[in-house]
């Protein structure tokens, strides 16, 4: 396991600069959560900007040179309002301050509404935005432009003026290759083409165009290509250092930055990889050199690592250094895309945090993060994890060693016959109100044996975990009803619990019902009512002994025939299930120590059972599996009555930090480091990293 002390005091010791581990964890996609954070950076210093009309226009610089911190969004999904809000608002909570997105993709569309004749012949314009309004949203929130144009990869262009394109030596016709169509990169009418793209996307007010694809084919037909435009016999290094000559010379009047995308590789290797990428050569005519050192792309062996992708902070830094060191005498500054996605495994928060220390480490203030499908949990994730200008963390900070609430519910009705009802018995409509208050005061629900037993908590950063039991099977937890010779499911605690999953599908939908056997609610279609229970909804079952007896009150041999029992009830109709817990009937353990041993594991007839957490009637808040307090065989439990919710929920609002919060990443564990001593060891498996939080 892996041990982070996180005691950061200044914005220059950020949190991430920690982050060297690399750890092959499961990744998961949460929801998006908003935090109070806003880590845009800005300054008042004015940069001129040309505009088509030639008349002098002050634009505010939205980010510190070299400081672009950028999701990468396609053209279809700038053009999706919800898609773009939530990016936005990432933006907003965190310190990326920038987004690259398509103006012109690898198909050779030009996403946006363009008016540019060569485009308009070969149908090439397909508008998933204005331009316009784009642009004037990100001024407005003060994010930093930068529009994506692929340059090279344009099976548009080769196919629609095919005396433009790459062609196949052998038959005279465009060649394919990288499963596409190029055009020539020799040709000087294929620059212009992307030259007028860069023009107009530079009159529309764009920060910055980034090139994309600046190269020639890698892969594939290569062997066959001819390049007919290619009058003078010129390598591949030329066209593209001349294309990006032509382009600084036809769009200096604009106040636009230029920059290229290319393969880490030719930053570690002195020469263009057979791509025409040079960086030497590049570096004059750009602003900025992203190049894409995606530690999957490494193949094995690299750095002696068997699998790079395994290894993102060592394959970033030193492909890095390598590049910095030969552009070192330029003005080009180089940024990094970094990945956000896996290949060959998952990558999380922390394989994000450890490539932006990579580059940080180098004085590099930037980072784009890649994913092609847009989904950037993982980076949300890494930027929860770091402080704001103020050196504030988010709110509430993770705690992944403090208390949570387990609540027990029993009987379920429409109303109650008197006050004394109200014990042991919940109304439908109070079971909801009881649902909404958790989901209102940021609980989501996880399962008792992902809980307390696997340590295997998949609730969103900033969420706390809740645990609903229900003891006793009784008909009203779960009840079905008879419609047209069908079971369908009728007014009942899981009916209520499903409603309010449709209506708030990020709550999640978990529960564990502690049965005595399998002639549970109400004994009918019990068979039907355990399958749909497990294996429809996927909730759990545990153990309540088989007859619901005081265990203080029978023989030893009858505890572990008691629980043995209700375990081979169960498998009669589940036969793959395997129950991990229970709940004390009455909340009484027997008297002997023998007696609570058989309680823990044992076995009747060859029936065995081993009950890995143990549950008590009331009456406190539990700790989690990761606190030395945690004791699996005597967890408290809330009773579900309205005194006992408010007066856990007013100590939880009044004790904020007493809560177990999550940190969104199960293969993680983030704890105050005042709470170091409380840290149970045991609980952590090897893939399992700690983070300490000042």
């Amino acid at each position: 396991m892996k041990y982070l002390v996180l005691m950061t005091k200044t914005l220059g010791e950020k949190i991430r600069n920690l982050f060297s581990l690399a750890a092959v964890v499961p990744m998961f996609l949460f929801p998006s959560v908003k935090e109070n954070i806003k880590i845009n950076e800005y300054v008042s210093n004015p940069k001129v900007s040309y505009v088509a009309s030639e008349k002098l226009e002050v634009k505010k610089q939205k980010i510190v040179e070299g400081a672009q911190k950028a999701l990468f969004l396609t053209g279809y999904s700038m053009g999706n309002e919800k898609v773009r809000e939530n990016t936005f608002n990432l933006i907003e909570i965190s310190e990326l301050n920038a987004v690259v997105f398509n103006a012109k993709d690898d198909s050779g569309i030009i996403n946006y509404d363009s008016n540019i004749e060569l485009a308009k012949q070969i149908d090439a314009v397909k508008p998933s935005y204005n331009i316009e309004d784009i642009v004037n949203e990100m001024d407005q929130k003060g994010i930093y432009s930068i529009a994506r144009v692929v340059v090279f990869k344009d099976p548009k262009l080769a196919k629609g003026r095919q005396d433009l394109a790459i062609k196949d030596s052998r038959t005279g016709s465009p060649l394919l290759t990288e499963k596409t169509f190029w055009p020539d990169p020799y040709s000087e009418e294929v620059w212009n083409y992307n030259i007028e793209v860069v023009k107009e996307l530079a009159k529309a007010g764009i920060d910055e165009v980034q090139f994309d694809y600046i190269r020639f084919p890698a892969r594939g037909n290569v062997a066959y290509a001819s390049y007919t435009n290619n009058k003078e016999g010129n390598n591949k290094i030329w066209a593209i250092e001349n294309f990006l000559k032509k382009v600084r010379e036809e769009t200096k009047e604009y106040s636009i930055k230029i920059s290229a995308d290319v393969f880490g590789f030719v930053l570690i290797e002195k020469n263009d990889q057979g791509i025409g990428q040079m960086i030497e050569n590049m570096a004059p005519y750009l602003d900025y050199m992203y190049p894409m050192v995606y530690p999957s792309h490494y193949g094995a062996g690299f750095l002696g690592f068997d699998l790079p992708e395994a290894h993102p902070y060592e394959v970033v830094k030193y492909t890095l250094e390598k590049g910095i060191e030969r552009l070192k005498d330029t003005k080009c500054l180089i940024i990094p895309w970094i990945q956000a996605f896996g290949l060959k495994m998952n990558y999380t928060s922390n394989e994000i945090l450890a490539q932006i220390k990579a580059a940080e480490e180098l004085g590099i203030n930037g980072y784009l993060c890649w994913n092609a499908g847009n989904k950037y949990s993982m980076v949300e994730q890494a930027m929860k994890l770091m402080p704001n200008e103020n050196n504030e963390f988010a709110d509430p900070l993770p705690n992944e060693i403090g208390q949570t609430l387990v609540l027990e519910y029993h009987n379920f009705d429409y109303t109650y016959k008197n006050e004394s009802d109200k014990r042991w018995k919940r109304t439908y409509d109070d079971f909801n109100k009881d649902l909404q208050r958790l989901y209102d005061n940021g609980y989501r629900l996880i399962s008792v044996d992902d809980f307390f037993v696997s340590n295997n908590v998949k609730i969103p950063y900033g969420f706390k975990p809740a645990i609903i039991t229900f003891d006793d099977g009784s008909k009203n937890q779960l009840k079905f009803k008879d419609e047209n010779g069908k079971l369908v499911l009728d007014d009942c605690a899981v009916k209520v619990m499903l409603d309010f999953f449709r209506e708030h599908p990020d709550f999640g939908i978990e529960g564990t019902f502690y049965l005595n056997n399998k002639y549970c609610f109400g004994n009918e279609n019990s068979i039907e009512k355990l399958n749909y229970l497990v294996n429809v909804l996927g909730m759990n079952i545990g153990n309540h002994t088989y007859n619901h007896v005081n265990l203080a009150k029978i023989s030893e041999a009858d505890i572990a025939k008691q629980m043995s029992l209700m375990i081979k009830d169960i498998k009669d109709i589940l036969p793959d299930y395997e129950i991990t817990s229970l709940a004390l009937p009455f909340g009484i353990y027997p008297k002997t120590e023998t007696g609570k041993a058989l309680v823990i594991s044992g076995n009747y007839e060859g029936i065995t059972y081993h009950n890995k957490a143990v549950f008590l009637v009331g009456a406190n808040p539990s700790y989690g599996i990761n606190n030395k307090k945690f004791d699996p065989k005597n967890i408290p439990r809330i009773q579900a009555i309205d005194s006992e919710l408010d007066k856990w929920f007013d100590y939880f609002n009044k004790y904020p930090e007493k809560a177990y919060v999550s940190d969104g990443n199960p293969a993680v564990i983030t704890i105050p480091v005042s709470e170091k001593s409380s840290l149970n060891e045991n609980s952590l498996g090897e893939l399992t990293s700690v983070i300490y939080l000042p």
